[in-house]
């Protein structure tokens, strides 16, 4: 499949993956209130860090071993049976593990009944297989059957999820995406290989399973274990509304995202072909993008969060809005991040030091959690989330100016807030100016994306949609 295709799949998957939350959780955060969603939420965090621990580096791995070897059927059937085999043996583990801590510990076995049926997703996440089709670049059948099964969950929730009582029925239908992925990938799985336990060598992939398994999972520390901890300290109510706050801002670093992804490859195209007058170029084209984009979200949400939540989630979620003021800074922190770690440290080859940046933050995740989530709540995992991705961010910077001689562009930093002064007035004025929520909403984001457009194209210049454009024709070259 060529190379526009896959992106164009891709880019359906990714609108798919946050656009089905956004239609649902609307509906859903007004039936179930922020104690039932609180509830499936505590469960469903743990379980995503489960499931992280099951598949530790697989996701990484997988596709890169079933894309080295897919030209030749027996290695790849061979490399799919040891992949895994190893996959099968650590989420044995992880589910040992929890049934006893879930017996153990008073919080989680009050609700035993609800981590029962999460722990079903632990086992079709194993069957999932999605590295397998990544691997040999099926992309096509990816969004396809995402697409359809994403589809009968929207419908279905609208359908069945009617009560506060309901908040089983979401889960079990949450849990149903999982289970139809899992059983559509594995009976379509056979057309390419077939399992075999015969004259397996796992201990070939043991090494680089654990290593890629140990960035991810401190990565996760920040958003994952958050929910967890908060679920002890705090009341479900609490969970509902640091929830609330994070789904609204991946939602938003997705978008961000969706442009760093395209840039990786051609980022260690030139690191490789050692072209730094071309990665320094591109590195200030992309924090260019990062600050138009960045900047006007995180004023607009600032001014006017209270109206926002109330739009989407309905009454009951304000205590939702101090935590989204503190954690969509994030756009601009973990937005640098991913340019330092995701563009510059790994395709440079720095994995080791891209691991300590995610250890050192992971460690102070913790440790501010501890500090200041039992007094603070919502709040509390907000500021620990901030500070750990902050000390990321920092750590980041450092070792790219020593290795790669580029700096943090503070001064383009500064010039893109003093021309974003206008947002603040115009947010300001429309506080003033008018009570309605569809007015203050409306009128500021239409003034706000003009502004935007103004100062791309008459006073930035950046014209980085234009570079792509450029950059797809070079990588299909």
């Amino acid at each position: 499949m060529g190379l526009k295709k896959n992106v164009l799949y891709s880019s359906l998957l990714t609108l798919s993956t946050y656009l089905v939350p956004l239609i649902v959780f609307p509906y859903i955060s007004r039936v179930l209130g922020a104690d039932g969603l609180g509830i499936i939420d505590n469960v469903d965090y743990t379980i995503d860090y489960c499931i992280l621990l099951s598949m530790l580096g697989m996701n990484l791995l997988g596709i890169r071993e079933i894309a080295k070897n897919r030209a030749n059927p027996s290695k790849l059937q061979k490399v799919f049976s040891n992949l895994f085999t190893l996959n099968i043996v650590t989420t044995f583990i992880v589910l040992c593990v929890l049934s006893v801590l879930v017996f153990t510990i008073p919080q989680w076995h009050e609700r035993w009944q609800v981590f029962c049926l999460g722990a079903s997703k632990i086992v079709f996440n194993l069957f999932w297989i999605e590295w397998f089709f990544k691997g040999i670049e099926n992309f096509k059948y990816i969004t396809l059957r995402t697409i359809f099964i994403r589809l009968a969950f929207v419908i279905s929730v609208f359908i069945f999820v009617r009560t506060k009582e309901d908040y089983l029925k979401y889960y079990i239908l949450w849990l149903s995406i999982t289970a139809g992925n899992a059983i559509s990938n594995w009976t379509y799985r056979r057309r390419f290989v077939r399992l075999s336990f015969k004259n397996l060598e796992l201990g070939n992939y043991l090494k680089p399973f654990v290593m890629l398994g140990l960035v991810a999972i401190c990565s996760a520390v920040y958003t994952k274990l958050n929910v967890t901890i908060l679920g002890f300290f705090a009341d479900d109510s609490q969970v509902g509304y640091y929830t609330a706050a994070m789904r609204l801002y991946q939602v938003l670093i997705a978008m961000f995202s969706s442009i760093t992804g395209v840039m990786l490859p051609r980022m260690s195209s030139l690191l490789a072909n050692n072209d730094m007058d071309s990665v320094k170029n591109l590195t200030d084209k992309v924090f260019g993008f990062l600050f138009l984009f960045a900047i006007p979200i995180v004023v607009y949400l600032e001014f006017f969060a209270p109206e926002f939540f109330l739009l989407f989630t309905g009454s009951g979620y304000e205590g939702a809005v101090l935590p989204l003021r503190i954690v969509i800074f994030q756009l601009l922190i973990i937005g640098t991040e991913q340019i330092f770690i995701l563009q510059l440290l790994i395709p440079g080859g720095y994995d080791m030091k891209a691991l300590l940046c995610t250890i050192t933050g992971a460690s102070i995740c913790i440790l501010c959690n501890l500090l200041f989530t039992k007094e603070l709540g919502a709040v509390g995992s907000s500021i620990a989330w901030i500070a750990a991705e902050s000390a990321v961010m920092l750590i980041a910077c450092g070792y790219v100016k020593k290795y790669f001689d580029i700096a943090f562009p503070f001064k383009t930093l500064l010039l893109f807030i003093v021309y974003s002064i206008p947002y603040a007035i115009f947010a300001a004025a429309i506080l003033i100016l008018s009570e309605n929520m569809w007015i203050r909403l409306g009128v500021s984001a239409v003034l706000f994306a003009v502004w935007a457009v103004i100062l791309e194209e008459k006073i930035f210049k950046i014209n980085l949609f234009a570079d792509f454009g450029a950059l797809l024709g070079k990588r299909k070259r």
